[in-house]
């Protein structure tokens, strides 16, 4: 028996994890991944080597399944679209297609569009395509619960497996981090590691420094944020008075002595509502790994929202919080005892993340690729 897998880059560890642990479970089945011509993420779908891949892989993919003939095939969501070209594939050949959501392409596009005037009707009809072909699927795997909900009433019938994304087997332990010992200075320090896009809205997070900052400097550490989420973080620190540091992006092995250095209280994580259940941050992964709690500012049902509501090892606000709230979560960062509890909580949190893996998802989606 034979399995396809299709993702854009080649040798990228959750995919080849999960290779490893479907070839586990289900004995004597062949995998083999369809990739792209360039490997290395590279930010920004309309970057020229992003626009080589997926049209490499749009042309490529008709071929490789018709020659290669497998039973089943597994399709990530990178390039954007790529899992329902797969779909109306598998239903001309007659080849079961099931897809692992990430950032949920084309609804992402759609909502772009939503917002543009006379595009509404191309939004229109790529959701109409979208919904035609994800209820074809023999499964769908999503990160979190607001992703389920949203593939749910899209596809009321097609089995849905819930499983977050896990991060390389090197980096599942997790490592206790010390007080900062801002408190005695009158600082808290919040690091943002990543990119800054349009799903990541500042006007919440603002509020909430300026009220800190009322009792507390705040410093943030920006790491690998791209030019314009550069711009926009001196933007914030020029409106609120915050000390901003700018850091090029770091390994992921390196972030906890990046941490320890910049004597970081918390990480943040940001969402925009109209994202949920389109985009599931990892930013709160690399958080847990070094014992950092979580800020996090957006939709609930999300993996991030869940280290403040089940793990208690963070802080959630929502979007446009009520001015009580704000001024209940500034109290709460600025208070020592809070920060350490906190703190000590992300060991529970990092312990159930971490156990997640390749072979954890192979053995939920297993029983899809036998017979």
């Amino acid at each position: 028996m034979k399995a396809l897998f299709v993702f854009e880059y080649g040798g990228e560890y959750m995919m080849d994890d999960l290779m490893q642990g479907v070839r586990r479970a289900v004995p004597g089945l062949q995998t083999r991944l369809c990739h792209g011509l360039v490997g290395g993420y590279v930010a920004g779908g309309t970057q020229p080597v992003r626009i080589l891949n997926a049209a490499y892989m749009y042309a490529t993919l008709p071929f490789v399944m018709m020659r290669w003939r497998p039973a089943v095939v597994l399709v990530r969501t990178t390039p954007p679209g790529i899992q329902l070209w797969a779909a109306l594939l598998g239903r001309l050949m007659n080849i079961r297609v099931g897809c692992w959501m990430m950032d949920y392409h084309p609804e992402l596009e759609a909502r772009v569009l939503d917002r543009r005037r006379g595009a509404g009707w191309v939004a229109r009809l790529i959701r109409g395509i979208d919904r035609y072909l994800l209820r074809r699927m023999s499964f769908v795997i999503v990160l979190d619960d607001a992703m389920q909900a949203l593939v749910r009433s899209r596809a009321p019938a097609v089995p849905i497996v819930q499983h977050p994304t896990w991060g390389a087997v090197a980096d599942v332990t997790h490592e206790d981090a010390v007080d900062s010992g801002n408190a005695s200075r009158g600082e808290l320090c919040l690091a943002y590691g990543g990119n800054l896009g349009f799903a990541h809205p500042l006007e919440t997070f603002e509020t909430l420094i300026r009220e800190i900052q009322l009792s507390t400097r705040v410093r943030i550490v920006a790491i690998g944020a791209s030019s314009r989420g550069e711009r926009r973080f001196a933007g914030l620190a020029e409106r609120t008075g915050a000390v901003l540091t700018i850091l090029p992006r770091h390994p992921f092995a390196g972030l906890g002595k990046l941490f320890a250095e910049h004597r970081v209280d918390a990480g943040v994580v940001l969402l925009s509502d109209e994202t949920s259940g389109v985009v599931a941050p990892s930013k709160f992964s690399a958080y847990l790994r070094f014992g950092l709690p979580t800020l996090y500012i957006g939709p609930a049902r999300t993996s991030s929202q869940a280290l403040a509501a089940r793990f208690d090892a963070g802080f959630a606000l929502a979007n446009g919080a009520a001015p009580a709230d704000v001024r209940a979560a500034a109290a709460r960062l600025v208070d020592p005892a809070e920060l350490s509890r906190t703190r000590a909580n992300t060991r529970g949190a990092a312990e159930f993340f971490g156990s997640r893996s390749g072979t954890t998802l192979a053995a939920a989606i297993s029983k899809f690729f036998a017979g």
